[in-house]
């Protein structure tokens, strides 16, 4: 976990993947609306996604491209990034789908023996 204060505003990120997305949203000049957010969801800002939730002084201009440099650039968060790229996150794994279908698709012997 990176555990990040800064001015004020306090940030967890479990991964890189993490990392990257916050530094890509919180780069862009005009912070994306709730439908872009999180698309299907009914118009407006969804509040279960995590822009939503950060304190209103943490999406200025000025804060935002602040806190980018410093996550691009701060000793720990090279350290965590490092810890990663020598051990990946792993997001597949053999015998588990996201879905009934794909899991229909196991060939039949290994579904029956346990994978």
């Amino acid at each position: 976990m990176l555990d990040v204060h800064f001015n004020g505003v306090d940030l967890l990120f479990a991964t890189p993947l993490e990392l990257d997305q916050f530094i890509a949203v919180m780069s862009q000049k005009i912070l994306p609306s709730g439908w872009a957010l999180v698309p299907g969801r009914p118009l407006g800002r969804p509040s279960n996604h995590w822009l939503s939730r950060l304190p209103k002084e943490a999406k200025s201009w000025k804060f935002r491209q602040a806190i980018c440099k410093f996550l691009q650039e701060a000793d720990t968060v090279k350290r965590f990034r490092n810890r990663y790229a020598s051990q990946p996150v792993k997001l597949h794994f053999d015998g588990v789908y996201n879905n009934y279908y794909n899991a229909r698709s196991w060939p039949a012997d290994r579904r029956l023996n346990g994978g």
